[in-house]
């Protein structure tokens, strides 16, 4: 099957055109398109999948919240595709719907063509909308005095619910249309495009109800790209990036784990750039030739950190890369600290 890049423009218009009424399911089966790629593309027009007959989606949502799988027939087939519009992560088989629950899953592949021989990237994460301890106003100040081709999000967009025992007092914000709003309302609008990943606080709500709301930001913004949970490789110009969020603890050394991710990677599929988030320090290390850069957080020290003796490196990166022959020539990077974090920024 194709994905949606793949299809001709003319098919794309006609979808595009359909979509409101015929929804994601009969026409991906009618081009022989993926319905995931299919539903992404149409979310980041914000065209909505609205049917005359619509059916109530709270049924089919119980039903396999309860029991796992659901059979496919007409109505639950019109009410998955109700839930895949409203962000929630439906899995649509051969004879079966489910709901996944869990982020795991191999990154996605994502190329995006540019001829131009400098790429300047902004590169960011944790930013945590709902959390008190967000920094709304630095990463806005940030993004507006930097001119850059790309921006990219290594995930935890927004706070999450039931993270750790008191993460209720933390929060600002405490449930799923509260944080993407904020995310929605929060992030700033540069006019360049944002390729972003989910993280574990984004998979919180996943994990719980199955609600993606890191895609359901990305339908609400035409400038924001959801590319896939945890992990995702996008391709620009033939420069090969590994966006990555980790799971578990820092290392005592900062590099070590990013080391060992780099090693993971076999020889043929390495890629020139490795960025993760998660562990809200900043570093850059240098690997089988490959460039890793933990990116640090939006968000100040929160009292889990301070328990655990830990302090947040809080700002972003800004990553200069030159092509030549479609593949990475040169590499810059810079580190832009927020020295003061603001207080009751929310």
């Amino acid at each position: 099957m194709k994905t949606w890049r793949r299809l001709p423009v003319d098919i794309q218009h006609e979808i595009i055109k359909r979509y409101p009424q015929d929804g994601p399911m009969s026409l991906a089966r009618e081009f022989d398109v993926t319905e995931t790629s299919l539903a992404r593309a149409i979310q980041r027009l914000g065209v909505k999948y609205e049917p005359k007959d619509q059916t109530p989606t709270i049924s089919l949502l119980t039903r396999l919240l309860k029991y796992g799988v659901q059979a496919r027939d007409a109505q639950s087939d019109r009410e998955a595709e109700d839930l895949l519009g409203q962000g929630y992560d439906v899995y649509i088989g051969l004879d079966h719907i489910s709901l996944n629950t869990h982020a795991r899953q191999m990154p996605d592949e994502i190329e995006v063509a540019t001829e131009k021989d400098y790429i300047k990237l902004g590169v960011i994460s944790d930013t945590h909308f709902g959390s008190r301890h967000q920094q709304p106003t630095p990463l806005k100040r940030f993004m507006d005095s930097h001119d850059v081709d790309y921006w990219l999000h290594c995930g935890d967009i927004v706070q999450g619910v039931r993270m750790y025992r008191g993460w209720e007092v933390e929060a600002h914000l405490h449930t799923a249309d509260l944080q993407r709003e904020a995310a929605c309302e929060l992030y700033p609008r540069t006019g360049k495009p944002t390729y972003i990943i989910s993280g574990n606080h984004d998979q919180s709500f996943l994990k719980g109800t199955g609600y993606n709301i890191v895609q359901s930001i990305a339908s609400e913004r035409d400038d924001i790209t959801f590319l896939g949970n945890s992990g995702a490789f996008l391709t620009i110009g033939g420069v090969r990036i590994y966006i990555w969020h980790p799971a578990g603890g820092s290392a005592y050394a900062k590099s070590f784990k990013m080391q060992k991710q780099i090693e993971g990677f076999s020889g043929g599929l390495k890629p020139d750039i490795v960025i993760a988030g998660h562990w809200h320090f900043y570093n850059a290390t240098l690997h089988r030739n490959v460039h890793g850069f933990n990116v640090p957080c939006w968000q100040a020290q929160t009292p889990y950190e301070l328990e655990r003796s830990l302090y947040p490196d809080i700002g972003g990166l800004i990553i200069e890369v030159w092509r030549e022959n479609n593949s990475l020539k040169r590499i810059r990077h810079e580190y832009w600290p927020v020295w003061v974090p603001r207080e009751a920024d929310y």
